[in-house]
C-alpha cells in the first residue's frame, strides 16, 4: 500500500511558543487582576474540562477557588493571544509541509479549544498550509 496522506500535530511539532506557559500564564493573569495559578493547577482543571470552543471552561474551574473579580472568558481571550503571539514555527517546518503536499496529502490534527487554533494558524499564515486540518474542540472528545 502506498502512502498517500501524512498528518502533522501543529504544537511542540511544527510550532513552539518562545516563552514557557507558566510565564505566558502569568502575564495572562496579572493582565486581568487574576490571582497566581499554576501550571499544575492549569493542566488539572484542563483534564477535568474537555474544551471546545474557548479555554473559558477551564479558567472557570480554577478561579472557582479564589477570591476574585477576574473574568473567565476575558483570562482566557489573554491566555490566547499571549501563546498565539510567542508562537514560532520549528525552523523548517514550512518548507517540510510544503515540499510534502508536492507528491501527497498533507493533514493538520491538533489538540485544543477551535479559536486558539485557529488563531495560532492564522498568526503563523498557515491557514491554507494543509489539505485538512481536525481540531479536537470540534469534536466530542480529544486526542
Amino acid at each position: 500500500m502506498a502512502i498517500r496522506a501524512i498528518a502533522f500535530d501543529l504544537d511542540y511539532t511544527l510550532a513552539i511558543p518562545e516563552r514557557d506557559r507558566q510565564t505566558l500564564l502569568d502575564e495572562a493573569s496579572a493582565a486581568v487582576d487574576g490571582p497566581a495559578l499554576s501550571r499544575e493547577a492549569y493542566l488539572d482543571a484542563h483534564r477535568r474540562n474537555l474544551t471546545n470552543r474557548t479555554r473559558e471552561p477551564i479558567f472557570d474551574d480554577l478561579l472557582a477557588d479564589h477570591d476574585t473579580d477576574a473574568s473567565a472568558g476575558a483570562l482566557a481571550d489573554t491566555y490566547r493571544d499571549a501563546i498565539t503571539d510567542a508562537l514560532v514555527p520549528v525552523t523548517g517546518a514550512e518548507a517540510l509541509v510544503r515540499g510534502l503536499r508536492e507528491e501527497y496529502r498533507v493533514g493538520l490534527l491538533t489538540d485544543g479549544p477551535v479559536c486558539a487554533q485557529r488563531a495560532k494558524l492564522g498568526a503563523l499564515g498557515w491557514g491554507d498550509l494543509f489539505d485538512a486540518v481536525v481540531i479536537t474542540g470540534s469534536l466530542e472528545a480529544g486526542k
